[in-house]
């Protein structure tokens, strides 16, 4: 069975390398999602990390949304959902 990868792994590319420059690229909602690693991940991996970086407290995921969402759940059975591909 292939391993899915989960969303720290997926939040981790094209990320600044600094604390500073990670909370900077959070509060601006900077994920390029045209780039590498980007155009093979699925779109609900996609959703779940823009969910989960949304710049506005009230529209951001909650720890037990970011749970609950498709992508998590798939995962958890198993799915191959993290590339486009495998959906």
């Amino acid at each position: 069975m292939k391993e899915v990868p989960n969303a720290s792994i997926l939040s981790s590319y094209n990320v600044p390398k600094t604390e500073q420059g990670v909370a900077q690229a959070i509060i601006r909602s900077v994920v390029d999602f045209k780039r590498d690693p980007w155009p093979i991940v699925s779109e609900s991996a996609k959703d779940h990390i823009k969910k989960m970086l949304n710049p506005d407290p009230k529209l951001r995921l909650t720890a037990q949304e970011v749970l609950d969402h498709p992508w998590i759940q798939n995962a958890k059975e198993g799915s191959k959902c993290f590339f486009r591909g495998n959906r």
